[in-house]
């Protein structure tokens, strides 16, 4: 190419860098993305609403306060503990929902209570979802271990070890 006037004071653009700023484009958009749809599945709140056992409780109050109104001498003390594991997590208030749970888990044998609509294995592994939504992951990771290594059904055992994988993946770190 002969210079001439025009073209004089013009640098030469190589291919590269004319695409340059559209694959710059690409990578952000790409990156931020990443981010936003690592929220729909890795974020605790996505995690808890697709693994969450709901109670299926025979005789649930019409009036839901009577539930916690409850007290512990009522034979259905217990089933409404369960009830208020529920409640709480709807709620987002997950401390009274671990403490709802514990006491489930801890009367499981006792004579005292209905217990025939409680599903003790839902509870023990909802009272693990609430921790993980306390954003506790130490605890959380604990509690699924302990989850792995009990006698609880394998449907439990596979999903706390596909929520350790979870929790341990690039994408977790961003949801949360």
């Amino acid at each position: 190419m002969i210079p001439t006037d025009e073209n004089k004071g013009r640098k030469r653009v190589s291919t590269f860098q004319k695409w340059l700023p559209v694959l710059a484009l690409v990578i952000l958009g790409g990156f931020f993305t990443s981010i936003f749809l690592s929220g729909k599945g890795y974020s605790n709140s996505a995690i808890v609403s697709k693994y969450f056992k709901a109670p299926m409780i025979k005789a649930v109050p019409a009036n839901i306060n009577e539930v916690y109104k409850t007290t512990s001498t009522d034979i259905d003390f217990l089933e409404h503990q369960y009830l208020i594991g529920n409640l709480s997590k709807n709620n987002n208030d997950f401390t009274t929902a671990i403490a709802a749970y514990e006491t489930v888990l801890q009367n499981e044998g006792n004579a005292s209570y209905e217990t025939s609509s409680i599903d003790f294995d839902a509870a023990q592994w909802n009272q693990s979802l609430m921790i993980m939504s306390l954003n506790d992951r130490v605890k959380t990771i604990e509690t699924f271990e302990k989850i792995i290594n009990s006698d609880l059904p394998d449907e439990y055992k596979k999903n706390a070890k596909i929520l350790i994988d979870k929790m341990n993946s690039f994408w977790y770190g961003w949801a949360n």
